[in-house]
């Protein structure tokens, strides 16, 4: 998912939570981990690339989209 890295540029953990999902909230919960990463040419502020997991060990489908259709893909 984050592709090929260089050895200095390796993303480093940020967070691996409990967050909570659905409505109520707290009704149903999933694990949120993610990474600090900082952009190929390292030029800039680095990121977080997070990942839910369930309960059930299993991450759901992802899918890679260019930042330019971010608005778009939260429409799905």
């Amino acid at each position: 998912m984050l592709g090929p890295f260089e050895p200095a540029s390796k993303p480093e953990v940020h967070e691996c939570a409990l967050a909570p999902i659905g409505v109520p909230p707290g009704n149903r919960w999933y694990y949120k981990v993610s990474w600090w990463v900082w952009p190929r040419d390292r030029i800039g502020d680095r990121t977080s690339v997070a990942v839910p997991v369930l309960m059930s060990g299993k991450s759901p489908e992802f899918e890679v989209f260019e930042y330019k259709d971010l608005e778009a893909a939260y429409r799905r």
